[in-house]
C-alpha cells in the first residue's frame, strides 16, 4: 500500500510515496525468509536472523513516536518473530531426530561391531578357524581402504 509521505517546508505538500509493506533498509526479512525455504540453512544462524529482527523492532518500537498503528504493527511483528523462533527450536530438534549416520558414533560402533560378531558365527559353523581370521582380516582391509570414499558420499548425502 502507497502512502504519500509529507514535507513540512511551506505547508504540507506530498513529495514522494512509500511502500508500507516493505520492511526498512536494515530489515533481515527477506534473508529469513530465504533462510527458512533452504533446507540446509543453520537453524541457529537463522535464529541470530530472527533475534536481529526482534532486536530492531524493539528499537523502533522505542524510538516511534508516531502513530499507534505504526507501533501495534511492530509489537504484532515481534510476536510474530519469537512464535517463529520458537518453530525454528522445534524443526530443529526434529530435524537432530531425523536419520544420521555418524561413522564415528557409539551407536554406529555398536551395530558394526554386532554384526561382525554375528558373522563371525556364521563363519565358525561353516568353515575352519584359519580361513575365518582370514576372511575377516580381508574384510578390515576392505573396509579400510573404502572408508574415505564412503565418509565422502555420507558427507555428500548431507
Amino acid at each position: 500500500m502507497l502512502q504519500p509521505q509529507l514535507l513540512r517546508s511551506e505547508g504540507s505538500v506530498p513529495v514522494l510515496e512509500k511502500d508500507v509493506r516493505q520492511p526498512s533498509e536494515h530489515s533481515r526479512l527477506e534473508t529469513i525468509i530465504t533462510q527458512i525455504e533452504d533446507p540446509k540453512a543453520s537453524a541457529s544462524h537463522l535464529q541470530r536472523l530472527i533475534e536481529g529482527e526482534i532486536a530492531r523492532a524493539i528499537v523502533a518500537i522505542g524510538t516511534d513516536h508516531s502513530k499507534r498503528s505504526s507501533r501495534a504493527r511492530l509489537l504484532a511483528l515481534v510476536r510474530t518473530l519469537k512464535v517463529l523462533a520458537t518453530e525454528v527450536r522445534q524443526a530443529e530438534k526434529l530435524r537432530q531426530r531425523e536419520d544420521v549416520l555418524d561413522l564415528d558414533g557409539p551407536k554406529f560402533t555398536f551395530v558394526l561391531h554386532r554384526s561382525v560378531e554375528i558373522l563371525q558365527r556364521v563363519l565358525h559353523k561353516a568353515l575352519d578357524e584359519s580361513t575365518v581370521q582370514s576372511l575377516l582380516r580381508q574384510l578390515r582391509d576392505e573396509f579400510e581402504m573404502e572408508e574415505p570414499e564412503l565418509r565422502r558420499e555420507l558427507k555428500r548425502m548431507g
